[in-house]
């Protein structure tokens, strides 16, 4: 792995989490919008060697909590592990765009999970109501599709040895 996919990964999850911040931050009409910052960290993870992409979900983990009012460290804990179970997925299978997006529903619903569970002991907010039934069903949903919108993107920057902006 060299370090420029390190360095595009970075830059990939600064510039999703000031999009998740700014512009996803208004899109919330259905109660849930897309994460565009674990959607990075997840496909971004597939093309690092283990190290780099636990540096990746963690750094997307902290420059998301840095925006939000959840505790610093929560989310970077969830995407530190979302990373490690992302890298395990792209080890175990070659897979296609499709193959991709289905391990993106499954770690992003595990994700949610994790990250209402260890909030929850935390205080952050309850596991009762149907906003969190919502939760658990349509973020997963939506990052599955926006994986396949900006996967193959992803990939070309990642992969490929010479890129232009």
């Amino acid at each position: 792995m060299n370090a420029r996919s390190i360095v595009w990964g970075l830059v990939l999850v600064a510039l999703s989490v000031i999009v998740q911040t700014t512009l996803f931050s208004r899109l919330d009409d259905l109660g849930v919008v897309a994460d565009i910052v674990m959607v990075v960290v997840l496909v971004s993870a597939r093309w690092l060697d283990p190290e780099p992409a636990l540096l990746l979900g963690f750094t997307g983990g902290v420059l998301y909590d840095l925006n939000g009012t959840t505790p610093i460290g929560l989310r970077a804990m969830v995407f530190t592990i979302l990373a490690y179970g992302a890298v395990r997925l792209a080890t175990s299978s070659e897979g296609s765009h499709v193959s991709a997006a289905i391990a993106v529903v499954v770690l992003s619903f595990a994700g949610v999970v994790l990250f209402t569970m260890v909030g929850t002991l935390f205080g952050q907010g309850s596991l009762r109501g149907i906003s969190v039934i919502q939760t658990f069903v349509l973020l997963p949903i939506f990052n599955g599709v926006l994986s396949i919108a900006i996967g193959p993107l992803i990939k070309r920057v990642m992969v490929k040895e010479k890129v232009l902006l």
